[in-house]
This record gives structure tokens, sequence and C-alpha cells, in this order.
């Protein structure tokens, strides 16, 4: 990415975009201050409000399957579940008598509000487009960790006031915000054949990130007194979202999630090891390295669900629920396994070890089923340019060229079944075939001053010239370094002003 198009992204943030982070803060850390005495019952808390919060992901997605648009206000409403569910969780567990009662409509509240909070942003940014949505997400995990850190230091009073009052008021505005910033445009249904496609795109990358989450889980019981070591946990959130952000800002072709897998498989083999050699005192840094590597990959699983809403133009609610609610279920079904192992001495060091290399050769099938279908995919390639070359008239000399064809052809089917989160998406590709296939003569721009209802500013002759040569709104997006909601706001002034209704009337009018 170049230092102009960083800056552009820079000059177009506002706070509320980043308001994710007020949420994560409030779900993930707030709310997991220990309390002595109570260990089994934040438990029930935690299976509780995980398992409600996959059911209220698919709940919303159920409701707003053939509604497109979340209202602006509904952010207030799962702020008031937000903060009375953490306010009905210190009042249990720190200043009031302990029931059950109170622990799980606790769990209710806060679990309801996280999958509403969960789809209502990212239907945000999935309206945001592809640039904008991969700086978004990773700066807001880094945001979010950096206050959790803050909270993690103060007195109880301060967290209280926090986890209640600021954090969820924070969130509610901040996503309230984001939501009135959404330009209206036509989703498509998503149809079972598309749903299958969905499916067979995505599975391996999904299969991924919940693997990894599983393991993650699991290790936290392995040594309770240092897996609760929260700092570790805060370093590693923080670096897995700088490192995101660092790939899409620096990397013009980006990455995928199973290429990032076989990165960090290397890493995390590593470190389960360390207990072999360093003892139970490393198992604190085994759960934060495993941490890190699932943080890396969720957080390109999110931005790749938001590109693939975007680019397909699908409801972002359906394609959320089918790409991460089986990432939560696997975090949910990991601290049931680690309960189960934790209730039967997992603290002694040859078991916990032997559980270790259980989840290394785990995570092992899952490189051998990514190398086996990358194999399979070369193999394809190999075979269709041998096809090629036994019926073309050309020369052998010709061979590498057609190679290099088909390499690009593997990396662009490769990009798609994973939803490549890159910076240089096909939708530039697009906008130039488009623009390439434009009619060429003389600018429409020409006649602009005596057809308009309106004076048209600057921008909006930019994005007019823009539309007159092919490109798309993602195309648009790319070119000028603006939001997709923002050129879609530009395409409704531009059309109000030449007293048009859509963009053939447009092209017709001034082509």
């Amino acid at each position: 990415m170049s230092l102009a198009k960083a800056r552009a992204l820079a000059g177009g943030l506002k706070w509320n975009h980043l308001g994710f982070a007020f949420f994560w803060a409030a779900a993930f850390v707030s709310l997991t201050s220990p309390v002595e005495g109570f260990a089994t019952d934040l438990a029930l808390f935690s299976f509780f409000k995980q398992l409600v919060t996959i059911l209220s992901c698919l709940a919303v997605a159920a409701v707003m399957r053939h509604r497109c648009w979340f209202p602006p206000n509904s952010a207030f409403a799962a702020g008031v579940m937000m903060s009375a569910g953490s306010l009905m969780y210190y009042l249990a567990f720190f200043y009031g008598e302990y029931t059950i009662a109170a622990c799980l409509l606790s769990a209710l509240l806060v679990g309801g509000s996280c999958g509403w909070f969960y789809v209502m942003w990212q239907s945000f940014y999935a309206s945001e487009g592809s640039t904008r949505t991969t700086i978004y997400i990773p700066l807001s995990c880094a945001l979010s960790s950096v206050i959790c850190v803050m909270v993690l230091n103060l007195p109880l009073e301060w967290t209280v006031l926090l986890a209640v009052v600021a954090l969820p008021s924070a969130a509610a505005w901040a996503l309230h915000a984001s939501l009135s910033e959404i330009e209206p445009y036509q989703v498509r249904p998503m149809r079972r054949a598309d749903l299958f496609i969905l499916v067979r795109n995505t599975w391996k990358p999904v299969f991924c990130v919940c693997v990894l989450g599983f393991v993650w889980r699991i290790v936290g019981y392995l040594a309770p007194e240092s897996a609760g070591s929260s700092w570790v946990v805060m370093i590693a959130m923080g670096a897995a979202a700088l490192l995101v952000a660092g790939i899409e800002l620096l990397s013009d072709e980006g990455i995928n999630v199973m290429r990032m897998y076989q990165y960090l498989f290397p890493l995390i083999t590593a470190a389960c090891l360390m207990p072999t050699f360093l003892g139970e005192a490393s198992f604190g840094l085994v759960h934060g390295a495993i941490m890190f590597g699932f943080e890396v990959l969720n957080l390109f699983l999110l931005i790749t669900c938001a590109i693939y809403a975007s680019r397909q133009s699908y409801n972002s609610a359906m394609v959320y629920v089918i790409c991460v609610c089986p990432t939560l279920l696997s975090l949910l079904l990991g601290d049931v396994v680690g309960a189960k192992i934790g209730a039967k001495g997992i603290l002694d060091a040859t078991l916990a070890i032997e559980v270790l290399f259980a989840c290394v050769y785990l995570m092992a099938v899952v490189m051998f089923l990514i190398s086996t279908g990358r194999a399979r995919k070369r193999q394809a390639t190999e075979r269709a340019v041998d096809c090629a070359l036994d019926y073309s008239p050309q020369p052998d000399t010709r061979r590498d060229e057609v190679h290099k064809g088909a390499a690009l052809v593997a990396d662009a089917t490769s990009d798609e079944e994973t939803n490549l989160p890159a910076s240089a998406s096909a939708d530039d590709e697009g906008g130039r075939a488009a623009g390439a296939s434009a009619t060429e003569g003389p600018s429409g721009l020409a006649v602009v001053g005596s057809l308009a209802t309106e004076p048209l500013s600057p921008r909006e002759l930019e994005v007019l010239d823009l539309i007159l040569k092919g490109n798309t709104v993602a195309a648009i997006s790319k070119k000028l370094f603006i939001s997709e909601n923002t050129v879609r706001g530009h395409f409704k002034h531009i059309y109000r002003k030449m007293n048009v209704h859509s963009k053939q009337e447009l092209v017709d009018l001034l082509g």
C-alpha cells in the first residue's frame, strides 16, 4: 500500500469506526475478573454465555434473513442489554449473594447482546468495502487490547464503572454512528446453490480457525495459575492485531487463512514443545503463542466474511453465521473438554505434555488436509497446462509462458475459494476491464453544467467521471480511497442533481 493511500485511509478514519474495540473490551475482559470461591459458577456462566451468544447470532440472522439493514437504534438496545448483564454479573459475584438464577440471567443478557453486536458490526464492515474493512477490524482489536490492559490495572470499583456504564455506552454510540453511515444497496438473496458454494469455498479456512481455537481453549486449562496471566494474553492479542494490520497495509496481495496457518504451524508446534524442556512454568507462554495464532487467523476470517458478503452482495448476517458460528462453537467445545480434563488432575506434568502432543497431532492433521488440497490443485493445473501444450500449434518454447499463465489462474482460484482479504482485489480489475470496454470519445462531463439541476461538487464530478468510464462502486472506492458507503452517497447526490434514477439512465444521458 502506498503512503498516499495510507494517509487517505487515516484521514477518513472516524472514532466510531473502531467502536468494536469498546464492545470487545466489555465482553471479554471486564467480565472475566477472577473471583475467589466461584470457579465452578464462573465456568457455568462462561458456558451459558457462549451458548447464548451462538443462539443469538443464529436468531438475529434468521430475523434479518429477508431484511438487509439494522435500524441504528438497535445499537442502543444491545448496549442496554450489555450494561444490564454486566451489572447483574457484578452484583451476583462481587456485591451480593450468589444465586444460579442471577448467574444464568447475567449470561443470558451478556450473551444475547454479544450475538447482536457481532452481527450488526459485521453488517457495517460489509458495507464499507474491502479496503477499509481490512484496516478497521485489526485496529479495533489492537485498541481493545490497550483498553483491556488499562482495565486490568484499575481498582474493582473503576472496573465495574467501566464495564457497566462507560464501555457499553461507548460501544452503543459507536455502533449507532456506524450504522447511520450505511448507504442501502441491493442485496442478493442467498439461494441453496449460493449457500453450497459459500460452504465449499470457506470450509477449510473455517476448519483451520476452529481447530486452533479448540486447542487454545484446552491449553488454557493445563496450568490455570499460568494460563490466567492476562498480560501474556493481551500482548498476544495486540501482537496479532498489529501483524494483520501490517500485512494489509504493506502487502499488495494480502494473505489468506490457510497460507497463514502454514506459516504459524511451526511457531505453535515449537511453543507446544517448550514444557518438555522448561517445565510447567512455560505453560503460560504456550497459551499465549496459541492465542496469538488463533487471533491472527480469526481476524483474517472476520475480514474474509465481510469482504465476501460485500463482493457477492449477500446478506452479511447469513455469511457471518455460516463462517464464524462454527468458530464460536469450537471455543465452547474446547472449554468443555478442557474443564473435563482439568477436573481429572491435569496439573500432572506428564499428562499435560501428552495433551499438548495430542493438540499438535490435531493441528498436523489440519496441515495435511491443507497440503493435500493444494497438491491436488497444482496437479489439476499441470494437467491443464499439458492439455494446452498438446493442442497448441506454438513451439515448445511457450511452455514457460503457459505455466506462468496457469499459475496465475490457480492463484486467482485459490483467492476466490479462500476469500482472500487482499488490498488489490478483483474489484480493481473489474473496474479497469469495465473502463476498457466503455465507449471512448469526448467525456460526458462537458455537458453536466447544462443538464444538472444543481452544481456538482468537485468530488461528485470526480466520481461521475469514473462512473462514465465504467467503474464499479468497489473500484471507485479503491481509486479514491473512500468507503463504499461514501461512494453510494455520491451516487445518490449525482442522481438527484442530474434528475435520473439509475446508473444506466446517467450513462445514457451523458454518454
